[in-house]
């Protein structure tokens, strides 16, 4: 398949103890191939020297993807990357099938 392969990170929540401390869920992780990956930049001045700073990040697969709003992205071998907004899901207007994914990314907090 072409395009770039990203890691997907799901933690499922652990819970409380008896005493009402959190107990640390399961994280799982997965990577997923076929994804176009676009860059998108500061919206702020650029500094002196002209360079810009990537902030997010807009991925588009032609195939359905199993990502959440809650999931934890890595892109390029960089981890920390939180779905900004929602995954859009394409459909192809002849048929009214889903035909792929859009979804946007921005640093993790």
């Amino acid at each position: 398949m072409l395009g770039e392969s990203i890691k997907v990170t799901r933690v499922t929540p652990g819970g409380r103890d008896d005493h009402g401390n959190v107990i640390p869920g399961d994280s799982v992780t997965t990577e997923i191939p076929g994804f176009a990956v676009a860059s998108s930049s500061s919206s702020d001045s650029v500094s002196d020297v002209g360079t810009r700073v990537i902030t997010g990040y807009t991925l588009y697969r032609r195939r359905p993807a199993d990502v959440l709003t809650t999931d934890t992205i890595e892109i390029r071998g960089v981890p920390g990357w939180k779905v900004d907004g929602e995954v859009f899901a394409w459909v192809n207007p002849n048929n009214r099938r889903h035909r792929g994914v859009q979804f946007s990314v921005k640093r993790g907090t």
